[in-house]
């Protein structure tokens, strides 16, 4: 374009008038080039998001700066769109029992095209972590919604609950915990939580209330259904460990394993048979203390850590 103008200013008047009248032309021209680029870009994205919707999975999702590129200005607009797919990806494939490769990406384009879009971060940080198994992704984009509000506790709160119950990072959670107890409207249990989480480990009463936090502030469906999945397997979990710590007591008074289940009720260790959230009872392994559910569910696993090291770990 600056050669064109530059010739047109060299020419002889008779030339200017001819490049004068051609330019029109040659603009036309070349916003109907960008038009074309523009419209197989789009084409392109609408393509890859058609397949997740299919539960087709792309090669690639586009980059946030490719996806501006289509959006001619109105980026709010493209990230309410992308926003609906990203809500039907995730409901297709967590009812599918599928993989959620593509989710935190999709997020992110989101969150980029939108960055004020709240209801993003936290709906996509929690769920990465807890249900698409990735706390990285999570830590990542909560890290991005406190950069767009630096002051929300809740930010801060989510995140340094990621780092210290997935990624085993405890110094840091107890920053996180520590700065958001002194934000604005930050709830007065901040300020002993970090302390409290210290020594706790990997107890499921923790995991209980924060999935029930999760469950109260949440207004998706899939994703509610999702946190009380999830925390049910919380329920069996220490229900689990208090059945066998009463199996050792038992073991321990009457130096022997107990028959069943229903020597503990009659011991009166136990008030009932008891049941599991899908009403299903709990048993005893015979010799042993070990407790099971007939439901055939095993208990909330941790899986963002290892027995061994408590790193964090994709599933």
């Amino acid at each position: 374009m600056r050669t064109l103008v530059k010739n047109i200013s060299t020419a002889s008047k008779n030339q200017r008038g001819s490049l004068t009248l051609a330019l029109p032309l040659v603009i036309a021209l070349m916003m109907g080039l960008m038009s074309w680029s523009r419209t197989e870009l789009r084409s392109s994205t609408a393509e890859k998001l058609e397949l997740i919707s299919k539960n087709r999975t792309p090669l690639y999702l586009p980059s946030s700066e490719k996806v501006k590129l289509i959006t001619l200005g109105f980026n709010n607009f493209a990230a309410d769109i992308l926003w609906f797919s990203t809500l039907n990806y995730f409901g297709k494939q967590y009812g599918a029992k599928e993989d959620l490769k593509w989710f935190a990406h999709m997020c992110d384009l989101v969150s980029s095209l939108d960055p004020k879009a709240e209801h993003v971060y936290e709906f996509c940080a929690t769920l990465s972590s807890w249900v698409a198994k990735r706390p990285e992704e999570s830590a990542k984009l909560l890290k991005k919604a406190i950069a767009t509000r630096p002051d929300y506790w809740r930010y801060h709160y989510l995140l340094g609950f990621t780092e210290w119950y997935f990624l085993d990072r405890k110094d840091l959670a107890q920053e996180r915990f520590a700065h958001a107890s002194k934000l604005p409207d930050a709830p007065t249990f901040l300020a002993s939580l970090a302390t409290r989480l210290m020594v706790t480990e990997d107890s499921p009463d923790t995991a209980i209330a924060f999935l029930k936090d999760l469950l109260e502030h949440s207004n998706d469906e899939t994703a509610k259904a999702a946190f009380q999945e999830k925390l049910n397997l919380a329920y069996i979990s220490r229900d689990l460990r208090y059945l066998q710590r009463l199996c050792e007591k038992y073991r321990e008074e009457y130096n022997a394993y107990p028959e069943s289940m229903r020597t503990l009720v009659e011991k009166k260790m136990l008030r009932g048979m008891p049941l599991d959230p899908f009403k299903s009872p709990y048993t005893l392994t015979q010799g042993s203390c070990e407790a099971k559910t007939t439901s055939g569910r095993k208990g909330l696993e941790f899986f963002g850590k290892t027995a061994k090291t408590g790193l964090a770990k994709n599933g």
